[in-house]
């Protein structure tokens, strides 16, 4: 049954990959010694550019996928890495960016602690033709993100009930200014089988300057551009019998500054566990 589950996750991946967001950052990790196979399809699509208080018009649609591969060890190290591809209004299919995530649990309210707390830190690399996109988030060639996870289970029996949690999120590239973010989330488990989650989430780049005007030449990047987005979204899990879990998500930019504005964003991810 778990070879049979594991195929069909790599059919479901290689079909994603034929047509993102897959690095988790909760404050609880899967089992010791367990790895966590991640693949997930996006589609983004928007229709202006907000300038300032100006919206351009510059209609999108937007795919990404992501594949990425994480393992816990004695539930207190994580380590995951993650590659993605993508196809822009700008750009056809091709490598957008890769990842590497290590993060350590500091407190487990799983445990008898009062909070669960993760800290750690991602290494980001997006490739030339991307870090160039108005679509993606990039402020240089390569960048670290820093991130502080947060969060409390209510536990009945052997599963949680409802949780809720947080990521405090800032990083620095080699070139250009920082950017903060934050994310705050909801979830409700039912009988360990279905899990709904609500969140919102908050971007800000500490660049002075706006975007470009001209939108028809090659942009420069997020660097030195200050922007903000506030989104917030949707998502439910299912949770099959085989370790494998398939989450459909759903969200929306609620307010947009140099950013693109009111995008909607429909997500779809598979999930696989196993033991060595």
């Amino acid at each position: 049954m778990q070879r049979l589950c594991l195929g069909l996750w790599l059919l479901f991946s290689l079909l994603l990959a034929a047509e993102g967001r897959a690095t988790e950052l909760m404050p609880w990790f899967d089992k010791d010694r367990e790895f966590e196979l991640r693949t997930s399809y996006a589609f983004q699509h928007y229709h202006r550019i907000a300038r300032k208080s100006t919206l351009i018009s510059r209609p999108a649609y937007n795919h990404f996928c992501q594949l990425s591969l994480g393992i816990s060890k004695d539930d207190r190290l994580n380590a995951e890495i993650e590659g993605s591809l993508a196809a822009t209004r700008d750009h056809s299919f091709n490598l957008e960016c890769g990842r590497l995530t290590l993060r350590c649990k500091f407190l487990d309210d799983v445990i008898g602690d009062q909070l669960s707390l993760v800290g750690g830190v991602t290494f980001i690399a997006p490739t030339k033709l991307f870090l160039h996109d108005i679509s993606c988030m990039f402020h240089g060639e390569y960048a670290w993100e820093g991130h502080l996870a947060i969060g409390k289970e209510q536990v009945c029996r052997s599963f949680w009930t409802t949780r809720w949690w947080g990521v405090f999120k800032s990083g620095l590239a080699n070139r250009g200014s920082p950017w903060v973010s934050l994310l705050a989330a909801w979830e409700k488990n039912y009988f360990n089988q279905h899990q709904w989650r609500i969140y919102a989430e908050v971007l800000a780049g500490m660049g002075q300057r706006p975007i470009p005007l001209n939108l028809h030449m090659i942009f420069p990047g997020y660097d030195s551009i200050k922007h903000r987005s506030a989104d917030v979204g949707v998502r439910y899990s299912y949770l099959t019998p085989c370790s494998a879990t398939l989450t459909l998500e759903w969200a929306w930019r609620l307010y947009a500054y140099n950013f693109p504005a009111n995008a909607n964003k429909v997500l779809c991810t598979l999930l696989y566990s196993f033991g060595l």
